[in-house]
């Protein structure tokens, strides 16, 4: 109950912080919406980082691990060290490579055992790998339109199979692969906030 209470007050913070930038809402205190970034930031790093070092004996490890660096570019950006927050950019724009090779990894690994399950992952993967590419055509602003719709499809097309494998998925029953069902609710959450920064609170 006290992780899920932190997981709600970081992403209100977040959310907060987001809606108070995008409409300006307390011009005469301009450091609260920074605040609220900084704090759902940190907390954000230090929650990957604890589910990192419980599941360091997994290949999936490297998404959380990977999430850190993303989230750290992002908040070292915001602290107005660009130049830094680029080589940090780097290695966390290969988490949605990690993240889609691992899915495809488990569904090719569930075919014999479980082939709905399989497909599934299968599809995730491949919905999940052209996201790597968003990543490294945002260093070229000029030449790459980042916030084309065809994007802003594709991230919703992944939240959504999310939804779907979380929704017709009785994990309960595969107590095996009790990693994944974390990574795939951790992914919802992370997903939605990706989302919201890039396209809406841009």
């Amino acid at each position: 109950m006290g992780q899920i209470f932190l997981y709600i007050f970081f992403t209100a913070c977040f959310v907060a912080g987001a809606l108070i930038k995008q409409y300006t809402l307390l011009p005469e205190q301009p450091f609260v919406a920074p605040l609220l970034a900084a704090i759902s930031f940190c907390g954000a790093i230090g929650l990957l980082g604890d589910y990192t070092w419980r599941i360091r004996h997994s290949l999936w490890a490297l998404v959380p691990a990977l999430l850190i660096a993303e989230i750290m570019g992002s908040l070292v950006s915001k602290a107005g060290f660009s130049g830094l927050a680029y080589y940090i950019y780097i290695p966390g724009a290969l988490v949605f490579l990690a993240y889609g090779l691992l899915c495809l990894r488990s569904g090719v690994g569930l075919l014999k055992s479980d082939r709905g399950l399989a497909l599934k992952f299968v599809v995730l993967g491949v919905l999940t790998l052209p996201i790597l590419a968003w990543e490294f055509i945002t260093l070229y602003p000029d030449e790459y339109n980042y916030y084309h719709i065809g994007w802003r499809i594709l991230y919703l097309a992944v939240f959504l199979w999310l939804l779907v494998i979380d929704f017709t998925t009785d994990f309960s029953r595969r107590p095996a692969i009790m990693i994944e069902r974390q990574i795939l609710r951790l992914s919802l959450l992370v997903v939605a906030a990706m989302y919201f920064e890039r396209f809406v609170f841009k």
